[in-house]
């Protein structure tokens, strides 16, 4: 973020400007300070006295716990509403520093607006960008490193918010694990804001002076909420129609930075709350905050029109901040006491280093184990006071005259520690971290786990299933990787199966010889509908009609990312969305037209969400709205088989680093896994068709380790990697003939 945490510094005549205590005087005015927290109160054409606010450092505070709450532990469900605090705060200190050099020489240096940009940014984030990328090298392998470096150059170009609103429009981020430096997003959306945000002030305020005259401020500040109000309506249409392009997008944000600009331009033209109101309304705000974190959830509207709440909210402190005489006492004591001051302070350095060790951490120790939280926390607050001491404070102070302003107080009446006292602090901070990561990377003596009962719905095992159980037996009793053929950091790289001709991702249903395996004039044809679980199923079912001779075509009609059953269930990919009753429609057109000998129906057993619910579909209600579907086309089939997916519990691209064992990547057929394959099996026997169950390929006793023999299983949690895909065929054919279909393939 540009510094929803802290912006930048200046330097004019010599003296610093931007510490969050050193004050600068003109003449007219006294600068505002946009990093700490003191605001001037220079109106659009003239000017007052400035004063530091201790209570936005409180309020940085605020933000940065609710995001790195919400990261470590998934509480409170909406605390990534921090960063729309910050985009408050941003646009509130940013709009009053612009304003107020207006006011004062009548222009805006643009070089030196965009050199403290830079100062005040680019050390500490590079800094971060460049320890992500070390650490990922050493942690993770193969696509997960090459991911992570793609992530860094669209971070380092402030253009990260386009990079992953591109990728959120992809079906298997549903799967993928999350970028290491997706949070610089705010700071892209933040600094593309700022390219136009200061040209756009300058000019109307120049434009007001001329036309306006006295009312020049006003002016000023009916056009900006007019942007502003602009904004928000974009972005609430947008949510609704793209959210997750609405949530990256600059132009969708903007009236949340927005937002605090007007706060800013209306107390420059003199509007105050009653004195004795300040108080209890600052309170208030910090009420209405923490309240919008509890409420909101990834389900709720976001960020149009939710986001407003917690914004309205944050306007209200700032506003109400700018009428208190006296920070002490009171209600205030929330945000202005030493522990949330000195948060707000490192907040920056907090938020840059937060993300990429929570993930780093959680790559490296299990999160259920007792060290994974005193890990993480102290690994966080290490390389946060690192970042902030060493370098963030550093060429914050860089504006100023030779080395003495560096050891300025940074707090009216305070010091910062001297070096030999700060370097031990932070040497023993290090000791605590480096001793809790080496406790934590200690070797694994634990004995695999034992196997339980088996999974229910299961074949009887032929040879070639007996066989895999065998080998998924040795995998489970494994305490070292195997020698993966081909190497787990080249399966987790590629796609989830071999689909070059686009089956699954075409809009139009393409042509039946684009998307059919097997001999053309084969006599006999098998139509496979279904989500990518389905596609990834035509790696394993094209080996059955590969041999000459094969009286069987094989077609792939379904939708990645589309469930197959008669309810609406919105994806995050809006042309998902978009695309899959119409498929479903096409694919039922063709069973109708081509009549085939069988049907084959792959869903994911995963939650599902209907468009005006907040909660998944009950496995019986998904299991009807399945046979709704099938039974609009089961007469005209002659056998319909519904295959189960694989079990899914653990994303494999997660589990598997450079430091993992084979233990870390056990999953287990989860009960939800199991009620659906019920409901499903029920739905087969209602209509006379079969059920086919997955789990003896992926598992022994409900137990799935994550290769089998020298063959990795998944490509992520839920699809086969191409190489298991065509391994497990001879299995497959045993389950398809043991239902009686399949009868004249040959394995």
């Amino acid at each position: 973020m540009q510094d929803p945490l802290r912006s930048s510094s200046s330097v004019e005549g010599g003296r610093v400007v931007g510490n969050d205590h050193i004050r600068l005087a003109t003449r007219q005015t006294r600068r505002v300070d946009t990093e700490g927290g003191r605001v001037a109160s220079p109106r659009v054409l003239g000017a007052t006295v400035s004063r530091f606010r201790p209570d936005i450092e409180g309020l940085r505070a605020v933000a940065v716990l609710l995001v790195v709450l919400n990261h470590l532990k998934v509480w409170p469900h909406g605390g990534f509403i921090g960063v729309d605090v910050f985009f408050t705060i941003s646009g509130f200190l940013i709009t009053g520093l612009i304003v107020d050099e207006v006011a004062r020489t009548g222009w805006l240096s643009f070089r030196g607006f965009y050199t403290r940009r830079a100062r005040r940014i680019l050390p500490a984030a590079l800094l971060a960008l460049a320890g992500t990328w070390v650490a990922a090298s050493v942690v993770f392998t193969g696509g997960r490193v090459q991911t992570t470096m793609q992530d860094i150059w669209w971070s380092l170009g402030f253009a990260a918010n386009i990079h992953f609103a591109n990728a959120g429009t992809g079906y298997f981020d549903t799967f993928a694990q999350p970028s290491l430096v997706q949070h610089f997003w705010s700071l892209a959306v933040e600094e593309q804001f700022y390219l136009v945000w200061p040209v756009l002030l300058l000019l109307t305020t120049l434009v007001a002076r001329k036309v306006a005259g006295r009312r020049a401020g006003l002016v000023v500040v009916l056009l900006c909420g007019a942007a502003v109000l602009a904004s928000l309506v974009w972005c609430v249409v947008q949510t609704l129609t793209a959210p997750a392009a609405a949530y990256f997008s600059t132009l969708g944000r903007g009236w949340e930075l927005g937002a605090g600009a007007i706060v800013a331009l209306a107390i420059r033209r003199g509007l105050r709350l009653p004195t004795r109101l300040a108080s209890p309304a600052s309170f208030a705000g910090v009420v209405g905050i923490l309240v919008s974190a509890a409420v909101i959830d990834g389900r709720s509207p976001f960020p149009g029109p939710a986001a407003v709440a917690p914004v309205l909210a944050s306007c209200l402190i700032l506003l109400a901040g700018a009428a208190v005489t006296s920070f002490r006492g009171g209600w205030h004591v929330v945000l202005v006491n030493p522990a949330s001051r000195f948060l707000g302070r490192v907040s920056f350095s907090l938020y840059l280093w937060h993300w990429p060790t929570i993930l780093i951490v959680a790559a490296v120790v299990p999160q259920t184990a007792f060290v994974y939280l005193p890990l993480t926390i102290s690994a966080m607050s290490a390389l946060t006071l690192l970042s902030y001491y060493m370098v963030e404070l550093r060429f914050h102070r860089a504006a100023s005259t030779g080395h003495a302003a560096a050891r300025r107080v940074t707090q009216p009446g305070r010091r910062v520690a001297s070096d030999p006292v700060r370097w031990r602090r932070l040497a023993v901070t290090a000791t605590v971290a480096v001793t809790l990561v080496l406790f934590a990377l200690r070797p694994d003596s634990a004995p695999p786990p034992s196997l339980g009962p088996a999974a229910p719905a299961g074949q009887l095992p032929g040879p070639a299933t007996a066989f895999l159980q065998k080998q998924l037996t040795s995998a489970l009793a494994a305490t070292e990787w195997p020698r993966l053929t081909p190497d787990m950091s080249v399966v987790i790289a590629y796609k989830e199966f071999d689909d070059r001709a686009g089956c699954a991702d075409s809009v139009p249903l393409l042509p039946a010889s684009a998307c059919t395996v097997g001999n053309p004039s084969a006599p006999k044809l098998a139509l496979v509908v279904g989500d990518s679980t389905a596609r990834a199923y035509m790696q394993t079912l094209k080996h059955f009609v590969d041999g000459p001779g094969s009286n069987w075509r094989i077609r792939f009609i379904g939708l990645t990312g589309c469930a197959f059953i008669d309810a609406e269930i919105p994806n995050d990919a809006k042309w998902i969305t978009d695309a899959c009753p119409a498929r479903k429609q096409a694919a039922l057109d063709v069973i109708l037209q081509d009549k085939p000998d069988l049907v084959i129906v792959t869903n994911h057993f995963g939650d599902s969400y209907t468009a005006d619910s907040t909660k998944p579909m009950a496995v019986e209600d998904w299991a009807s709205a399945l046979e709704r579907y099938t039974s609009r086309f089961r007469s005209a089939t002659t056998e319909i088989a519904y295959l189960a997916p694989p079990p899914a519990e653990i994303e494999i691209r997660s589990c598997y680093t450079a430091f993992s064992k084979p233990a870390d990547c056990i999953s287990h057929v989860t009960q939800t896994r199991q009620q659906h394959a019920a409901a499903v099996q029920a739905v087969a026997q209602r209509q006379g068709g079969a059920y086919i169950e997955s789990t003896s390929w992926f598992c022994v006793a409900g137990i799935c380790p994550a290769f089998a023999g020298t063959t990795a299983t998944k490509a992520d949690i839920v699809h086969m990697s191409i190489a298991y895909a065509n391994a497990i065929a001879p299995a497959v054919l045993e389950a398809f003939h043991q239902q009686g279909l399949f009868t004249d393939v040959v394995g």
